[in-house]
């Protein structure tokens, strides 16, 4: 049925980078398992560009890896136990350590590979004891829980207690992974490495460091090399593979062309052009690369070690028993061309036994088995509770009767069509929800009798609501009609398993030129303000971009992770604050957040709020900045930026003769008192699942400033602004636009020398220098600029 949902694989490994065999082993497998139906995420700690653009999803998940192996399975156990709550799982593969944890914490089923465990000799001391305890950790506890064991050779099974022999299956690797190059682009490739026709050509595949590897005996086969060498000019070894520059000066140096970190394309290429493979590794779980030369016909010699004479026959090459046989067979096959052709030939017979197809369907019969033998306590899709799609629009009134018909208006005009709308009105006097009941009867009305303020209002509407996404926006926000669309889009581009929120470009309601919120950070003081809050928006934030966090005068959220993992709004904040709290949490959990430029949404700043008076925004800002501190921040952070502001609160206290703000500082700290003991215990429980540094959340301040008088409510205008808005307008640009670039530095030049430049030289140059704006900026704050910077001279006062 084309409509039948299908089954959802998540991988689990360490990395996903090139040069690596596993990780192509699950690049393959991946492939094969999208082929026959199914859809995949591969979830990894470190990735790169390699496999970026596949049939499957690459999601980065935060896990650290140290070099004690109790922290990183602390951190594993964490990173596991916020993908338990993905629901869309259906069963998981885990790859590698530390993920064979997930058979102790995942609900749905877990298949575990086994690629064994290296040989440890020659390794430092401590490796070899962490080595052994992963080994034990794995064989006795992590496997016997899973769904199924599946090992790469009959070589690994025979590593692992016969107890698991029950749940264990044997799939061997695919080696069918390149192409046959065209003969031009092979004879090229032999030119550009001065490879002549006579040349007798050795390939080695693999890691290449012989300290942190010493089992892949890749210093025994350069010996062997140098050996056969003397006595045959004509040889060519290329060693190939994970390794570094260190590692490229020493095979260079040796007479060996190296190939760090080759690609698919030269891979082909260099078993296209070898004749016999060598390797002088002690322990192979499978070895991949041996394989994937027979494929391309090349014999082999290698020692008789791990899973060779599996994957291998004896008339495809030799497998020998140490160095004296190594070099003999090594120049039998230099020396004998016939005897390389007839071997080759029968080692491409040989290979023919491993191919990605078959491995697919073997893994495809093991999920189904798993999944149909679990049908009376394993229901696929049991957790799904939330609406695939569906986007729960949920905004707050109070008393903000004359903001509702914008806003409903352009939530009826959005393009993304699956979208249900609540409001909770908080106890209005003005009529709003009788408004909203008779005038926009597909509104979800919530009545309250109380005003529940801004955290309680939209918990309950989350309680009301079951959309896999959550979009929160502020009763005064109009939003243009592909807003909904653009942030769901880049929600799922970006890879919705590690992304909390995406934060819309928020422009002020009546001054539409000015930026509200590209989001919000966090500075290294630990101050939060809305990015790029009171520029004029000339394109300098138009980009995709990671962000602290966002504000949610409009966010849109995953519910798993509000509801699961990061958790609702605090309830004790009432108003401002919350979201930046919320960001914090999300942040340090592990997840991101991420702005989107053309979801556009038209703000009146604090339209609800401000009537209240100043000093009301002012004891709530400042309390609760104190209780994010406290709540969030590491804990020397914590002390330091905690205590600095409170005794910056007790100095203004002590010296303001303004008895309203008195009164204001004083509920602060009364307040923060009274509430430590809660504020602690919650601490306990964030802290417990912390993944990153604080360091993690305030990176995105750089080069961030606040250009917007808070009291006033309204841009501040200065040559600052200016600069801080070009700057990053030619930071962003792919292609350097050096007008821009001309534009920040005179800028940057007159803002240096203000104070220098003598009066009426000041006015004509700075005059002339915002004119020449007026295609970024408009007339109107030509004028507003020229007479903010030139004449009233806001900079100094």
């Amino acid at each position: 049925m084309e409509n039948e949902k299908k089954i959802h694989v998540g991988f689990l490994a360490e990395r996903m980078l090139r040069g690596f065999g596993v990780d192509v082993v699950i690049d393959r497998t991946a492939k094969e398992l999208v082929k026959n139906g199914f859809e995949v995420t591969v979830f990894c700690i470190n990735t790169d560009s390699t496999y970026e653009n596949e049939d499957y999803k690459v999601v980065q998940i935060q896990s650290g890896l140290h070099h004690n192996p109790f922290k990183t399975e602390l951190s594993a156990r964490k990173a596991l136990k916020r993908l338990n709550f993905e629901s869309d799982i259906d069963i998981w593969i885990a790859e590698t350590y530390p993920f064979f944890l997930a058979s102790l914490i995942m609900d749905r089923p877990v298949i575990m590979v086994d690629h064994g465990i290296v040989l440890t000799k020659g390794l430092h001391f401590v490796r070899r004891i962490i080595f052994a305890y992963i080994k034990f950790v794995q064989n006795h506890l992590y496997f016997t829980n899973a769904a199924r064991v599946v090992n790469i050779s009959k070589f690994t099974q025979s590593l692992t207690p016969k107890l698991l022999r029950k749940k264990q299956e044997i799939i061997y690797n695919g080696a069918d992974n390149y192409k046959q190059p065209l003969e031009d682009d092979i004879s090229n490739f032999k030119k550009e490495n001065g490879i002549v026709d006579d040349d007798v050509v050795l390939l080695y595949v693999g890691r290449i460091n012989s300290k942190n590897q010493p089992y892949k005996g890749t210093a025994e086969l350069v010996d062997m090399f140098k050996i056969l060498k003397k006595k045959h000019q004509n040889i060519k070894l290329i060693m190939a593979g994970f390794g570094d520059e260190e590692d490229k000066k020493w095979l260079e140096s040796e007479g060996i062309i190296p190939f760090i970190c080759a690609n698919d394309e030269i891979l082909a290429l260099l078993y296209s052009i070898t004749d016999c493979y060598v390797t002088a590794s002690k322990w192979e779980g499978f070895n991949l690369p041996l394989v994937e030369a027979a494929h391309f016909s090349v014999p082999y010699v290698a020692y008789n070690a791990g899973a060779h004479a599996e994957v291998v026959d004896e008339k495809s090459g030799f497998l020998v028993n140490n160095k004296q046989e190594f070099i003999a067979k090594m120049d039998k096959l230099v020396t004998n061309k016939e005897k390389r052709l007839t071997m080759g030939e029968n080692a491409k017979k040989n290979a023919a036994r491993f191919l990605w197809s078959k491995v697919g369907l073997e893994y495809k019969n093991v999920i189904d088995k798993i999944l149909n033998t679990r049908k009376k306590d394993f229901n696929i899709g049991h957790l799904k509770q939330y609406d695939h799609n569906v986007v729960d629009v949920i905004t707050l009134n109070y008393n903000g009767k004359k903001y509702l018909d914008p806003l409903f208006d352009s939530l009826k005009k959005q393009t993304y069509e699956k979208i249900r709308v609540t409001m909770v009105d908080n106890g209005s006097k003005d009529g709003s929800a009788d408004y909203v009941a008779e005038k926009f009867p597909w509104v979800n009305l919530i009545k309250s009798k109380t005003n529940l303020f801004f955290s309680r209002g939209n918990n309950l509407a989350v309680t009301k609501t079951k959309g896999e996404y959550i979009l929160f926006v502020n009763n005064d926000i109009v939003l243009d009609s592909d807003t909904v669309r653009n942030m769901v889009n880049t929600m799922i581009e970006k890879g919705k398993y590690n992304v909390a929120s995406i934060a819309a470009k928020m422009l002020f309601y009546k001054n539409n030129k000015v930026i509200d919120s590209a989001g919000v950070i966090m500075t290294s003081n630990g101050a939060p303000f809305n990015r790029g809050i009171g520029q004029i928006d000339i394109g300098q934030y138009d980009k995709v971009e990671e962000i602290f966090g966002a504000c949610f005068g409009a966010v849109l959220i995953r519910r798993n992770v509000y509801e699961n993992i990061v958790g609702p709004l605090d309830n004790s904040y009432f108003g401002y604050f919350e979201d930046v709290d919320w960001s914090y949490r999300a942040r340090i959990f592990g997840y991101k957040s991420f702005f989107c430029p053309n979801a556009v949404v038209f703000h009146d700043h604090s339209g609800t709020s401000k009537k209240l008076g100043y000093e009301w925004k002012y004891y709530l800002i400042h309390r609760n900045f104190l209780k994010t501190i406290i709540k969030n921040f590491h804990f020397k952070r914590m002390i330091f930026k905690g205590g600095w502001k409170t005794l910056e609160l007790i100095n203004h206290l002590r010296k303001t003769d303004d008895n309203k703000r008195k009164y204001s500082i004083i509920k602060i700290l009364a307040h923060i008192t009274y509430s430590m003991p809660g504020l602690l215990i919650k601490r306990i429980s964030i802290q417990s699942k912390r993944c990153v540094s604080d360091h993690e959340c305030i990176r995105f301040s750089q080069g961030e400033s606040s250009f917007f008088d808070a009291v006033n409510y309204e841009p501040i205008l200065t040559l600052d602004t200016l600069g801080a808005m070009f700057a990053r307008l030619d930071m962003i640009r792919e292609f350097k636009d050096y007008e821009v670039g001309g534009i920040t530095s005179r800028i940057a030049y007159l803002n240096e020398r203000k104070m220098m430049i003598e009066e009426g030289d000041w006015e004509k140059r700075t005059a002339s220098l915002i004119e020449s704006l007026e295609k970024y900026i408009g007339k109107e704050y030509v004028k507003k600029f020229i007479d903010a910077v030139v004449y009233q001279k806001t900079w100094k006062k």
